[in-house]
């Protein structure tokens, strides 16, 4: 009975498939519960998975709560998730920084210059 159910949603987080890209209107609206569900109750592969397909459905995520998440790896992808669409120069930059532990701060720093190099390139 739960392997039918788990098999009839179009975007399962379990196991180690591919993730599309662009995933249907249709398969994102049908499998939007179980995504929340296993953001919320998941393992942690299967709460990024979640994560990352919910973001690409163009589905909300309460980024706030996430950013108080246990787990430091939902923080930093939290943080990435509203980081994406900032500019270099940002105060939100340095509040990333102090906000995560030591070795996810230096991915907020290479996120920072690479934006800095594409601005400075002309690229917005």
């Amino acid at each position: 009975m739960i392997w039918t159910l788990l098999w009839a949603v179009p975007l399962s987080v379990q196991g180690h498939h591919a993730l599309p890209l662009h995933p249907s209107p249709e398969a994102c609206r049908v499998s939007q519960a179980y995504l929340r569900h296993h953001l919320d109750q998941g393992l942690r592969p299967e709460r990024l998975r979640a994560l990352a397909m919910l973001t690409r459905c163009g589905f909300g995520v309460d980024r706030a709560r996430l950013k108080r998440d246990a787990d430091p790896e939902m923080r930093l992808a939290a943080w990435v998730l509203e980081l994406r669409h900032r500019r270099w120069n940002d105060p939100a930059f340095e509040r990333a920084q102090r906000a995560l532990p030591p070795q996810f701060s230096r991915t907020i720093l290479r996120l920072r210059h690479r934006k800095r190099r594409a601005w400075t390139q002309g690229k917005p």
